[in-house]
């Protein structure tokens, strides 16, 4: 396995009590394992660094931290001490059962109200659409927008289709949607200008034990769609609304 000594990495100032961990040089695919195993090393070493909240991104980590407890003098050659030896490593991203999020999607067109054009647009039949978007074994890149909004990359290059230019008002909970090279699940009703493809019964929220609301993605985790017919779907989501 080679190292990843050919992604640079820069470490910039955001105001007073925040700094940018920027990396280049990489895909984001390549460099998406080297930001999850820098998380979880700044999680271990929170307590003592000051620092109060990690927010990871494609290629970035943005990083808040206590002014009373650190500095961004401080912090930055720490965080390169850190950094160095994870590029050496040449992590790969591992798809495992341990990692991987099956979520049931329907893509009958009473619920995926933009398959149609988005199948138009592309020169490709509704099935096209539903096989190239259910085959592919996305990435968590990160989780932003609402909470438990995650962005899965990289869609199929044939999927690949700009935004809405006017979004919508409200999109549904559940709705499956692509733009550019991503795709995503609104996890509550909001607003949105996504193209919606499809939608799924299951919750992308989930109550944890202190009784707070979190994500069922997150950054660095695998997901597929599997697909299921009209039927299945309501049968899912009657079966969740009496568990309720």
């Amino acid at each position: 396995m080679g190292s990843n000594m050919s992604v640079q990495f820069n470490i910039e100032a955001i105001g007073c009590d925040a700094l940018l961990i920027k990396f280049t040089g990489a895909s984001n695919q390549r460099v998406m394992p080297i930001i999850a195993a820098l998380q979880q090393a700044l999680i271990n070493q929170q307590a003592k660094t000051g620092i109060i909240d990690i927010v990871p991104s494609y290629q970035t980590i943005l990083l808040h931290f206590h002014l009373s407890k650190t500095s961004y003098t401080e912090l930055a050659p720490y965080l390169s001490t850190i950094i160095k030896p994870i590029l050496s490593t040449g992590l790969e991203i591992e798809k495992t059962s341990e990692t991987l999020i099956t979520i049931p999607a329907c893509y009958h067109q009473s619920l995926a109200i933009d398959i149609h054009a988005v199948a138009q647009q592309h020169q490709l039949s509704h099935q096209d659409v539903v096989e190239l978007h259910s085959a592919k074994i996305y990435t968590c890149y990160t989780i932003g927008f609402m909470p438990g909004f995650g962005y899965l990359g990289d869609l199929d290059t044939k999927l690949h289709t700009p935004r809405l230019k006017t979004p919508r008002s409200t999109v549904s909970a559940g709705s499956i949607a692509i733009a550019d090279n991503q795709t995503a699940i609104y996890p509550q009703d909001s607003p949105g200008g996504w193209h919606i493809i499809g939608k799924t019964p299951s919750s992308m929220l989930a109550c944890s034990e202190d009784g707070l609301m979190q994500s069922r993605l997150y950054v660095g985790c695998q997901v597929q769609f599997q697909p299921i017919s009209l039927d299945e779907y309501q049968q899912r989501l009657t079966a969740i609304e009496n568990d309720l």
